[in-house]
């Protein structure tokens, strides 16, 4: 009998990520990882005794289930409270990642967040203090079935509690080539200020 493992083959894929790849090439097997509820609901069973939920370091009160981890790859279901007062969601700045960002609303709501387009070097020149100019002011929701790509970078964000508890699968891919070059920052989406 053929046992079909959507993480195995999810990490197989992302063993061959260079950099150089288009991040959204990855998401078919990202999907099939959400799709698979059975899945995750057995490997949450087996290994949730070998391994813990951690406390994110970036977001303070959201409990974070690393399910693989590799030099250039993370991939996590992240658990989203509700609660408007929860630490995660009092800063208010946006902020941009030195890694591509894939999310795939796995339960619940889900997440809310709010977003811009940056330019990475526009950012970069900017003094911390002075007006960054951004483009694309949106809110997105990570609905349950729903894929939204987050590059390195370019994009600055904010979460939003979600309307009841939410959990999402995430692929984090580390670029080699943009770590050097950019840190992430910090933005004051009402004012446009740079804060970091």
């Amino acid at each position: 009998m053929l046992v079909v493992n959507p993480l195995r083959d999810l990490v197989a894929t992302l063993e061959t990520y260079t950099g150089a790849e288009d991040p959204v090439s990855f998401a078919p097997a990202l999907e099939a990882v959400g799709r698979d509820r059975a899945f995750i609901s057995d490997w949450l069973r087996t290994e949730t005794g070998k391994s813990t939920w951690q406390r994110s370091n970036t977001y303070r009160e959201a409990e974070v289930l690393i399910l693989a981890d590799a030099p250039r790859f993370q991939v996590r279901l992240t658990a989203w409270p509700a609660e408007p007062q929860a630490a995660l969601y009092r800063d208010r700045c946006a902020h941009t990642h030195a890694f591509d960002l894939l999310a795939y609303g796995f339960a619940g709501p889900g997440c809310m967040t709010t977003r811009v387009d940056v330019d990475p070097d526009d950012l970069e020149r900017t003094p911390v203090g002075e007006v960054v100019a951004w483009s694309g002011l949106r809110t997105v929701t990570l609905t349950s079935g729903r894929l939204l790509y987050y590059p390195a970078f370019r994009v600055a964000h904010v979460q939003h509690p979600p309307m009841a508890y939410s959990i999402s699968l995430t692929v984090l891919l580390l670029r080699p080539q943009g770590r050097d070059r950019y840190q992430p920052h910090h933005l004051d989406l009402e004012t446009g200020v740079k804060t970091s």
